[in-house]
């Protein structure tokens, strides 16, 4: 009995994660905007380091994260206020991203503050991080790009290891275009395109 108890409890779990997983609302424009934002900081560095032109680069980073933080606080409090539907799978991404973003502003501005991580380390060490949050996504949403995405980011990282110098930031700028601009973009249009016209509604 206990046996047959665990096995319908297993599959009542895996029944929820899949039905979420159909049922995940998301626009894709924290993506766009974040990696809008970086791309940007990251050509900057670019110039900065290569061409020894461009804005101090602590006040670079400052404005560009502080307007990502600024607007993902400002989605949360909308995306509240709406009463927008639930699901677990939501919530997993959520946490997910939530916890990334976190790890990494500490990382970018107060590991490198204090001299801990210096040089060409933050880079790879950034990639390292993004692949962890898109491997674990592909897990909670059973994306295989998803997957793609979270294992060219560790590569990336590997090759920025080795490979050192202002091209990193070029790296970095392309991966956040290929596997985070564009996943952002897919879930827009799939937000836009079959979500939207099954309410009854129209983006904004």
């Amino acid at each position: 009995m206990d046996q047959q108890s665990a096995q319908q409890e297993l599959a009542f779990v895996k029944k929820v994660i899949e039905d979420s997983r159909k049922l995940l609302i998301y626009d894709g424009k924290d993506m766009i905007v974040w990696g809008g934002l970086v791309t940007l900081g990251m050509l900057l560095m670019f110039g900065k380091f290569h061409f020894e032109i461009g804005p101090p680069v602590y006040l670079t980073w400052i404005v560009l994260i502080g307007a990502g933080w600024l607007y993902s606080m400002w989605r949360g409090m909308k995306m509240k206020n709406t009463h927008r539907v639930t699901t677990f799978s939501g919530k997993m991404m959520g946490t997910i991203w939530l916890a990334t973003g976190i790890c990494m502003t500490i990382v970018g501005f107060g590991f490198t503050a204090s001299g801990l991580i210096a040089g060409w380390a933050i880079n790879p060490v950034m990639s390292l991080f993004m692949g962890l949050a898109y491997f674990s996504s592909a897990t909670v949403l059973g994306m295989r790009y998803l997957y793609v995405a979270g294992f060219s980011w560790w590569v990336a990282a590997l090759v920025m290891a080795f490979w050192t110098g202002p091209h990193t930031f070029l790296i970095f700028a392309a991966l956040m275009i290929t596997f985070h601009m564009i996943p952002g973009i897919i879930f827009y249009r799939k937000w836009k395109t079959e979500y939207l016209p099954s309410i009854g509604l129209t983006a904004e």
